[in-house]
């Protein structure tokens, strides 16, 4: 490894907690140096990485959302680390119960609404005469 493998906050905002959550092999014997965490820096160092090797990480930075986390290091051989972009909008917690209270509100109406419209044509099914009937009315 030619640079130690770093997370940091992309505006240098404090890093507050960083903790391990889980490893996937405990050979790995990862570790964190928070030295740098007022910074908004907090290194990972392990003994040994192979393939398919992970590690959860929480970390808990002053800032709102906005803020990006990033990764760095320089691994021989390895090509540079990969940032998957997420292409929807992450909604706040506040933001997600609005948009079921909404849809709490919302959803009895539309099923009264569904039934009145379903249950005459459920009462004659096969009585073209009747659907006739029906729509005659309606105009």
């Amino acid at each position: 490894m030619l640079r130690t493998f770093t997370i940091r906050t992309s505006n240098g905002a404090p890093i507050i907690e960083a903790k391990i959550r889980k490893t996937n092999r405990d050979v790995v014997h990862v570790a964190l140096d928070e030295s740098k965490c007022a910074a908004g820096e907090v290194g990972i160092i392990w003994n040994i990485l192979e393939r398919n090797d992970a590690v959860i990480i929480q970390l808990i930075y002053q800032g709102d959302e906005s803020n990006v986390i990033v990764a760095d290091a320089v691994v021989t051989g390895q090509p540079n680390i990969f940032r998957p972009q997420y292409s929807r909008e992450i909604r706040s917690p506040s933001r997600e119960y609005e948009q079921l209270q909404f849809v709490g509100r919302w959803l009895p109406i539309f099923s009264i609404a569904f039934g009145i419209l379903v249950i005459p044509l459920r009462a004659y099914p096969n009585n073209p005469a009747a659907l006739n009937a029906m729509s005659a009315q309606a105009k």
